[in-house]
């Protein structure tokens, strides 16, 4: 689905697949973290965005 997303510039929707699957790993690095909180910055999404904000939240919860 990531692909996907990108191919269709729904670059929101991407970093949701990634934050989840990020999230479901038990080892996730800090540096993937670190990747998806600039992706997040750049985007300008917060937890409070009505469309990808608990991706955004899932993101501060592990910001390295």
């Amino acid at each position: 689905m990531f692909w996907e997303f990108l191919d269709h510039n729904e670059l929101g929707l991407a970093f949701e697949v990634l934050a989840d699957a990020a999230e479901r790993q038990t080892n996730t690095p800090d540096n993937v973290w670190a990747a998806l909180l600039a992706a997040m910055r750049l985007m300008e999404l917060t937890p409070e965005d009505p469309v990808h904000g608990s991706a955004a939240a899932t993101v501060l919860r592990h910001d390295p």
